[in-house]
C-alpha cells in the first residue's frame, strides 16, 4: 500500500475550545499496523532550469481535474479542517464541509461526505490513513433536539468504499481538542485529546486511552496541540489551563507505553529578563519549540523576534536555542535541519543546532510564465519531500498564477520547474495542498479567481467554480526531447 502525507504544515496556534468528558471503550485492540511502501519512482527533472525568466515548459500533464467540489470558499488553510492525502488507488480531499474519495485512475467519486453533519464542517481530521484503510475526523453535533446529544462525533471511515466503521458521539458537552496523525516506518496512528486524556483510534472507530488526563496536573490541563515527533512515538504535547487561550506547558509523551516523559513550564522558554509568551510547538516536528516577539529598537522601530528551541524528545532537555531572522509560515524536518518557509517568501535550509543556514532561495527575479499576474508578490509554499529525500516540492506563485517547483535539498539551487497556469489549472499552486504519489501529484485548492473583490478590484472575477482538486503527471522529458 502506498501512502503520502500531507505536508507543509502551518507553523500558528490552533485555538483550543471547550472541553469534554472522554471515556474508555472497550474496543481496545491496536490498529493494525500498515507496511511501508517501497521507494516510489520519481519524476525525471529537465537538465537546465530557468530560474530567472518566464518558463513556458515542461509543463504538467493533466491526468483528471475537478471543478466545484462543493464546498464554500475560503482561503483559510488550516489543518484542523482541510487537506489531501493518498491511500493505495484513493485520493481523500476534505476542505470544511466537503470530503470526497477519488479514484487515481480517472478521478470519478467514490464517496462522498459519509454522514449528515448538519450544516457543520469538519473541525478536526487525520491526514493519513490508520490501520487498514481507516480515516478519521470529528464533526460538531449541534442541531439535535435533545441538548443531551450536542457534542463532537469522531467518524472512523474505510476509505476504499466510504463505509462508515465508527460514529462516536463524546457527549453532551464534548469537544474534542486535538486529532494528529503519527506515521511511522510500521504505518500510522490516530491520536485525539479531549479533557480526559490522550486516546488512539481503533480500527472501528473505538478510543483506547493511553494518557489520563490527571496525570497531566491538578485541574487537568487542556491540551492544545498535539505534534508527533519524527522518527519515534513521541508526541509533544501543547498545555493551557481552563482560563486561558495560550500556551501555559510542554510535554512529552510516549504512546507506546503512555508514560509521561517530560513536562516544561512555558518559563523554559524565557530568554534573559524577559518571560515566555507565544510559545508554540511547531507542526512540523514536536520536537521544536518557538516562541515569537516583537521588540521595540533604540529608534523606535518595531521588530519581530523569533526564538527556536531544539529539544531531545525522550528527555526534553534543550540542545539547543537558536534566534531565527524571520518568522517562519511553515516548517519541513530534513535530517537534523529543517527547511523554513519565509514570511517573506523565501525558503531557507536552516541548521537549529548550529544556528547555521546552508542556503537561501528567494523569490528575487524569478518571475511566471506568461498569464501571470503583473505587479503580483511572489512566493514560495512549501509541500512534500521526494520519495529519496533529495528534493523539496514548492508552489511558487503569485495572484491565482503559478508553477510548481522541486528545489535541491542540497544546494538550495531550482532543480525543475513546472508550469501550471493556464485556463484549465490556474491557481492550483496558490497556497496548495499538495500529496506527492509517485511520479504524479494531487494538487487542491479551495479558492479560484482573479483580483481582490474585497479591495473593490474592478477586474475581480472567477476563473472557474471553486474547490478544485486535480491530478497530474510529471511530464515525460524522455519523450518530449524524442519528438522534437
Amino acid at each position: 500500500m502506498r501512502r503520502t502525507v500531507l505536508a507543509g504544515l502551518l507553523l500558528g496556534a490552533l485555538t483550543a475550545t471547550a472541553a469534554c468528558t472522554g471515556s474508555d471503550s472497550g474496543d481496545a485492540d491496536p490498529p493494525a499496523g500498515a507496511s511501508a511502501s517501497a521507494a516510489a519512482p520519481q519524476p525525471d527533472l529537465p537538465a537546465e532550469v530557468d530560474d530567472s525568466g518566464p518558463v513556458l515548459e515542461p509543463a504538467m500533464e493533466p491526468v483528471w481535474l475537478l471543478r466545484s467540489t462543493g464546498t464554500d470558499e475560503s482561503t483559510r488553510y488550516d489543518l484542523r479542517e482541510q487537506g489531501v492525502f493518498v491511500d493505495g488507488d484513493v485520493a481523500v480531499y476534505f476542505a470544511l464541509d466537503t470530503l470526497l474519495g477519488l479514484s487515481m485512475a480517472d478521478g470519478s467519486t467514490i464517496w462522498r461526505t459519509p454522514v449528515d453533519m448538519g450544516g457543520e464542517t469538519v473541525s478536526f481530521a487525520g491526514t493519513a490513513t490508520h490501520g487498514d484503510h481507516r480515516w478519521s475526523y470529528v464533526y460538531p453535533e449541534t442541531t439535535a433536539e435533545d441538548l443531551e446529544r450536542w457534542g463532537d462525533h469522531v467518524v472512523t471511515v474505510d476509505v476504499r468504499t466510504g463505509e462508515v466503521v465508527g460514529d462516536r458521539a463524546l457527549g453532551s458537552y464534548g469537544a474534542v481538542d486535538s486529532l494528529t496523525s503519527m506515521v511511522t516506518g510500521s504505518g500510522a496512528r490516530d491520536f485525539l485529546a479531549t479533557d480526559g486524556g490522550v486516546f488512539e483510534i481503533t480500527d472501528r472507530g473505538g478510543l483506547t486511552r493511553v494518557l489520563p488526563a490527571t496525570v497531566l496536573g491538578p485541574g487537568g490541563p487542556t491540551i492544545r496541540r498535539m505534534v508527533p515527533v519524527r522518527d519515534t512515538e513521541v508526541l509533544v504535547l501543547e498545555l493551557a489551563t481552563s482560563s486561558t487561550q495560550t500556551t501555559t506547558a510542554v510535554a512529552g509523551l510516549d504512546t507506546a507505553t503512555g508514560r509521561l516523559l517530560w513536562t516544561h513550564d512555558v518559563g523554559r522558554f524565557a530568554t534573559g529578563r524577559d518571560e515566555a509568551g507565544n510559545v508554540f510547538v511547531s507542526p512540523g516536528d514536536g520536537r521544536y519549540v518557538t516562541r515569537a516577539d516583537t521588540r521595540t529598537s533604540a529608534d523606535g522601530s518595531i521588530d519581530d523576534v523569533v526564538h527556536l528551541w531544539t529539544l531531545d524528545p525522550q528527555t526534553g532537555a534543550v540542545r539547543a536555542h537558536q534566534r531565527l531572522g524571520l518568522l517562519p509560515a511553515a516548517l519541513t524536518p530534513v535530517g537534523d535541519d529543517v527547511v523554513l518557509e519565509g514570511d517573506g517568501g523565501s525558503v531557507s535550509r536552516y541548521r537549529p543546532l548550529t544556528g547555521r543556514t546552508v542556503w537561501t532561495l528567494a523569490p528575487g527575479e524569478l518571475t511566471l510564465r506568461a498569464g501571470g499576474e503583473a505587479g503580483a508578490a511572489a512566493g514560495f509554499s512549501l509541500g512534500p519531500t521526494s520519495p529519496d529525500g533529495t528534493l523539496v516540492y514548492a508552489g511558487f506563485s503569485a495572484g491565482p498564477s503559478g508553477d510548481l517547483v522541486a528545489i535541491d535539498l542540497e544546494s538550495g539551487a531550482l532543480a525543475a520547474r513546472w508550469a501550471l497556469d493556464d485556463e484549465q489549472h490556474a491557481g492550483l499552486v496558490t497556497s496548495p495542498l499538495m500529496a506527492l504519489d509517485g511520479d504524479r501529484m494531487v494538487l487542491a485548492r479551495n479558492r479560484s479567481s482573479r483580483g481582490d473583490p474585497a479591495a473593490l478590484d474592478d477586474q475581480a472575477r472567477p476563473l472557474g467554480p471553486v474547490n478544485d482538486v486535480g491530478l497530474f503527471r510529471f511530464p515525460d522529458l524522455g519523450e518530449r526531447a524524442a519528438s522534437r
